[in-house]
């Protein structure tokens, strides 16, 4: 697996992964998204000076798609991250998301010194994103939200934090 920030010449691969229907569930939409807005959003999001935004792609073909993974730079003192990631249904269960989220850590130790802590926003019933965090050493805390979809249904989520510097 190769991973690269995401530029606007990688919408293409970005859309593939966000219609997949595991994915469209997991991020609490009802359907696949309209490639137009989302193309709106993703240039918005790739520019954005508190998001590191990469793409993921398999090792033996450049052009097909694994994953995505986002860093956001937030807390009072700008030493937090959080992430978000997704995989697509394709490669689920074969450790890729756990090869992603060691990636972040990886990543956040030696080019964001300034880094303290990871947080992570997980669905309560999303078993393979917790199995990825708790392979990375994440520990889940007594913080917990619910995240209302714009179908109007509601999932609870759960905090998981590790230190790393």
């Amino acid at each position: 697996m190769t991973a690269k920030r995401a530029s606007k010449d990688d919408f293409e691969s970005y859309f593939f992964l966000k219609s997949d229907e595991e994915n469209i569930l997991w991020s609490g939409h009802s359907s696949a998204p309209v490639k137009e807005r989302l193309f709106d959003w993703y240039i918005k999001n790739i520019n954005r000076k508190d998001r590191y935004f990469f793409l993921f792609f398999d090792e033996y073909s450049s052009s097909r798609s694994i994953g995505y993974l986002y860093l956001d730079i937030i807390g009072d003192f700008d030493n937090i991250i959080e992430l978000g990631y997704g995989v697509h249904s394709d490669y689920k269960g074969k450790g890729y998301g756990t090869q992603i989220i060691k990636f972040a850590k990886d990543f956040a130790m030696n080019d964001l010194i300034f880094i303290k802590h990871f947080q992570a926003w997980i669905a309560s019933d999303n078993i393979g994103s917790i199995r990825v965090v708790l392979k990375n050493y994440f520990q889940k805390t007594d913080e917990t939200k619910y995240v209302k979809f714009g179908d109007g249904s509601e999932k609870l989520f759960e905090k998981y934090m590790i230190d790393i510097h």
